[in-house]
């Protein structure tokens, strides 16, 4: 069984549209960004190895390079991770919660994650602002760090707007299944 113009067994109306569709796409991107600062790390960890021991020229700055594109990576994939519930989380609750308190549970889970993700990126919007007054800029390439601190920022709300969003639905799942207030 096919449906014209959908997957197998999937309807034309299951396919992602509107915020979902740019949402996928949006993860997509991010996720080919950190995969390539991923790339980018492994080659440039090869080259300066093999410069550093076969020919005694390590690539200057490449420490450097390494930690920027491993804070691009990290938090590149930070939304998309968020969007479809990837963390790391334990089962240590899940065969104890059930029905109502599950969904409290939730809520308070990603009320907090946005509490938490709202503040990390407030103090990094702060911190990139000192760093553009001051110039701050790596020691050895002079590269300037605040552009970093900014996208990492702008990931961190990003997940807080996600995770907010989750609040919601946990809430509204909360006050749909509880006693009828009659």
């Amino acid at each position: 069984m096919s449906w014209e113009g959908g997957r197998y067994g999937q309807r034309p109306s299951d396919e992602p549209h509107g915020f979902a569709l740019a949402a996928r796409r949006a993860g997509a991107l991010l996720g080919v960004l950190s995969g390539s600062c991923l790339f980018l790390m492994m080659l440039m960890t090869f080259a300066d190895v093999i410069g550093r021991y076969v020919f005694s020229a390590p690539i200057r700055g490449a420490y450097e390079l390494t930690e920027l594109l491993l804070a691009v990576a990290v938090f590149g994939v930070l939304p998309s991770v968020t969007l479809r519930r990837n963390h790391v989380s334990t089962g240590l609750f899940d065969s104890v919660l059930r029905g109502r308190a599950r969904h409290a549970a939730d809520l308070v889970v990603h009320l907090a994650g946005s509490v938490a993700c709202v503040v990390a990126s407030y103090a990094l919007t702060l911190q990139a602002g000192q760093q553009i007054r001051l110039g701050t800029a790596t020691s050895v390439l002079a590269l300037p760090t605040a552009p970093i601190v900014i996208f990492i920022s702008v990931m961190a709300a990003i997940a807080a707007l996600i995770l907010a969003l989750f609040s919601l639905v946990a809430l509204r799942a909360l006050v749909s299944s509880g006693p009828s207030l009659r």
